[in-house]
């Protein structure tokens, strides 16, 4: 693994789940960055969410009671790019 700041990326199967989710973050008041879905994740949505991984817990749990869709996956960042994880769906 490679050394750095650890974070999760949020995949969505349809911007609606996307754009619900992130509505329900920032009413929520919850850390998150709007990123282009990483093409080696998924091809369904391109709208995806980068948190902190030390959020993946409370974030899931805010999205399931929302009925919001999602998969995560754990990432790190070192010098500003993100280096996903192989089969680490959370």
């Amino acid at each position: 693994m490679v050394k750095g700041k650890a974070v999760a990326v949020v995949t969505f199967p349809s911007t609606h789940y996307a754009i619900s989710a992130e509505r329900l973050l920032a009413a929520k008041a919850c850390a998150y960055t709007i990123i282009p879905t990483p093409s080696e994740l998924s091809h369904q949505c391109g709208i995806a969410l980068q948190i902190s991984f030390d959020d993946v817990q409370s974030i899931g749990i805010l999205l399931k009671e929302s009925r919001i869709r999602f998969l995560s996956h754990r990432g790190t960042i070192v010098d500003n790019r993100l280096y996903l994880e192989e089969n680490t769906m959370l």
